[in-house]
Parts: structure tokens; sequence; C-alpha cells
């Protein structure tokens, strides 16, 4: 078994040398290799040359079909011809670099943003840790409360409420915070509830509703390998929210834009919350986040209770250029939208089905959550969860993608991850990402690299 694997890492050594090479030298000046952990590990180096549609170009020369497309942001695939035109249209009209104060680039792209997603207000922030991080903020301020609660297994950007109950590196049964340096004391101000149990919300605010001013709810749990909610668990959160005055936050950071130009939760699951949070998408491939909710709950919560520097923007918010650019992309979704997510869904269901059918037809235990989902919801982002003890394994808990005990997930991550690149397929979790530029041939060519991935492991995912 091991030799197996010997063997594949020195193939991949082989093929990606130029870019280990540029991966070593990226260690002398960047921290650990790299701007995000994430898109490194220490037995995979990828150096990018260019990106083109669905397609990567690598250090090394080899063309790459690529499955994670920017973080899940680049639903147009790689640098839309149409953007391309819209970032030098900005070049030219002198309106491109940081101004510092209002434009009307801003306002017309936030009255674009607030009519697509259906609120009152919105506000801009570059990441989705700012964006999420703020309206937890100001989710607090507005109900004089103190305590937070987010699922198990979420992920809500790298803020303080986000950094307990990640991906459970102590075991599933340690609820303590996962990452170092996160403040003290944060812990007793988050509690964490079980995803798409309605039983086990109600008693959490039973216990905790006084005191609990916030509810952060993903309507895909993204970080446990894309899970849907329920509608009757989103109801659920809507109701007891409102029961007990609780802010009700949407985090769409993913979900919005993704299967409709608005949010999940307005077009599939008919809920409004009281804030939601958006990005990846909307920036058009731009470093882009937001807030949107009722006016009266932003002008309450920031400016009567003094919240300003907390859920301010930053310096480069309002940034024209990336305004610009989203409000041409998120224009051309509505107006394209009947051409461009139908194909996507289409496409996508095909991938995850004949995935799972092709490692079942060797008899290999694997689980693809979303297609379990009770709702039949569609949603063109999937993940694969690779068994290794069918009898430890809990498909109905959302945290089992994270149990060392039964799932091999550092292995997905890594040597099968290896296996698709080899291949030439950049994959994310085992599958990926599906967008507009994906082709039926580029579907086929991920199925065809999985079926050579799974003989090339034979015996070793026995």
């Amino acid at each position: 078994m091991s030799s197996k694997i010997d063997l594949i890492r020195r193939e991949y050594e082989v093929r990606f040398g130029n870019s280990k090479s540029l991966g070593r030298q990226a260690y002398h000046a960047l921290i650990g290799g790299t701007s995000n952990n994430a898109r490194l590990s220490s037995e995979i180096s990828l150096s990018i040359k260019s990106a083109k549609a669905s397609s990567l170009t690598t250090a090394d020369g080899h063309l790459l079909t690529d499955f994670w497309q920017g973080h899940f942001v680049n639903i147009l695939g790689h640098n839309p011809s149409f953007i391309k035109d819209e970032l030098m249209s900005s070049f030219d009209s002198g309106l491109c670099l940081q101004l510092g104060l209002p434009h009307q680039i801003e306002h017309d792209c936030a009255l674009t943003l607030k009519d697509l997603i259906g609120v009152e207000a919105v506000r801009f922030f570059l990441t989705g840790a700012q964006a999420t991080q703020a309206a937890i903020s100001i989710g607090l301020n507005y109900s004089r409360r103190f305590l937070v609660a987010k699922a198990q297994g979420g992920w809500h950007g790298a803020n303080p409420w986000s950094l307990q109950g990640v991906k459970y590196p102590h075991g599933i049964h340690y609820a303590g915070t996962d990452f170092g340096g996160a403040p003290s004391g944060i812990e007793a101000s988050t509690i964490l509830y079980e995803f798409n149990n309605c039983d086990n919300l109600e008693v959490l605010f039973h216990t905790h509703g006084n005191n609990l001013g916030v509810l952060i709810v993903e309507p895909v749990l993204g970080n446990c390998g894309m899970i849907p909610a329920t509608r009757e668990f989103l109801n659920c959160c809507r109701d007891l929210a409102s029961e007990y005055g609780v802010i009700l936050i949407f985090d769409e950071i993913v979900t919005g834009f993704r299967v409709a130009p608005t949010t999940m939760g307005r077009h599939i699951y008919k809920i409004e919350p009281d804030i939601v949070v958006v990005g990846k998408i909307i920036g058009g491939g731009m470093p882009l986040s937001a807030i949107g909710g009722r006016s009266e709950l932003f002008n309450e919560g920031i400016w009567k209770r003094m919240l300003s520097p907390m859920s301010d923007g930053g310096t480069f918010s309002g940034h024209p250029l990336t305004l610009q650019v989203a409000n041409r992309f998120l224009t051309f979704l509505r107006d394209n939208a009947v051409d461009i997510y139908p194909e996507i869904t289409r496409r996508a269901r095909r991938l995850q089905r004949e995935t799972y059918e092709i490692y079942s037809s060797c008899g290999i235990e694997v689980d693809i959550p979303l297609l379990r989902n009770l709702d039949g919801i569609d949603f063109p982002i999937a993940s694969l969860r690779l068994i290794s003890d069918l009898s430890r394994y809990v498909p109905s808990n959302p945290i089992s993608h994270w149990d060392k005990e039964s799932v091999l997930h550092n292995f997905r991550d890594s040597t099968l991850r290896m296996c698709f690149i080899l291949n030439g397929i950049l994959p994310w979790q085992g599958i990926g990402c599906v967008v507009a530029t994906h082709s039926d041939e580029d579907i086929d060519n991920h199925l065809i690299a999985t079926r050579a991935v799974v003989n090339q492991l034979d015996g070793v995912l026995d």
C-alpha cells in the first residue's frame, strides 16, 4: 500500500517539479509559503501560470480542469471577457483606484444588490470574515445580548465567533476552540447547535434564549461537505428567533447567487433573515462581500448604539474598480439567469451521481452528503467522504465529515487530490464546484479521471 502511494508521490514530483521549486522559493518570502493555508499542503505544490474559463495552466505547462474555481468565486469561470472589458473601461474612466470617498458607482452597485437580494440597505466589505463579524456585532448590539449560536461544523470566516466547532482536530466529541490565538473567553460567548435538528435547537433556545443575541446559519453547511438545510429546520430557525427576539443571520457567502441571481434563503426556502451576508460570487472575481437587511436594524445596531468602527468596511471598502465590476457582473447574472443556472444544475447533478456510482461499483464505501438531502435540493458544489470504518460512521451527523475514526479526510485532500491532478483535474474534496464554463466534456473528463484514480488506488481504498 505505502509503496503504491510512494510511486504516486514521486510521479507528482517529477511532473510538477517547477511548481515544487516555486513552492520552496515562496517559503523564503511568504509566511508558510502562501497567503491562505487552504491553497497549499506539505505534499502538494501547485503554481498557476494562467487561467481561462474552466482551465488552469500550471507553471509546469500542464492544463488542469478546475473544479475549485477560486475558492468557489468564479461562477462564470476564470476571467470572463466582459469583465476584462469592464476593468479596462474603469481604468480609462479616471475612477478606478481607491478613492476613500462616496461615489456614484458605490450607490449604483448597492441599488443593484439590494434589489436582487430583497433588502432595504447594504454595506460593502472586502472579505466574508469581515462581513460576518460585522453582522454578528450588529446583531449583538441590537439585541443587547452576548451569546452567539452557530452550527457544529459551521464556518463563518476567521472571526472570533467562528473558531469553535469547525474541523474538530481533537475529535468530534471535543467542543472546544479549534484554533490557537482565539480571544480569551470567546468559548463562553459561543454555543453550538446541531444542524438540521429542530429538537436540539428548541432546547438551546429554551435554555439560553434570554441571553442569546444572534443565531447564524448557512443554508448549506459548507464546511461539513455541503449539506443543505431542510426547509423544516430553517423555518424552525426563523420561528424561534422571532419568538425570543434573536437576530437571525443567514451566511450566504457560498450559497448566494449560486443557484439563482439572489440568495438561497429567498429563492429556495422563501425565508427572510434579519441580516444576510453575501460574498465570493458577487465581486465577479474581485474582493467583495456585503451585509444586507432592514434599515431600522442597522440604524439602531450601528449608529444609535455607537458600533460604527466594528461595522465599517475598512480602508479599501467601496473600491470603485471592484464595485464597477461587481455591478456589471450582478447585472449579467440577472439578465442571463435562464441560460446560466439550469445548465450548471444539470451538469453538477450528473457529476455528483455518476461519481457515487463509480466508487460504489468498485466496492468502495463513500458518501456524498448532498445526495442524501431530504428535500431534494440541488447544489452545484459537492464533497466526497471516503469511509474507513462503516461501523463507526454516522451519516446523519454532519460533523462525521471530520471524524478521524471513520472518514479518510486527510487522505482525500492529499493523496486522492494528487491523483486527480495527475489525471488533469483539480477537485475540491474529491469532487468540487461546477460553474457555467464547465462543458459536458469537462464533466466527462472528471468522471474519466475518477475511474483512473480508483484504479490507481486499487488496494489502497479497499
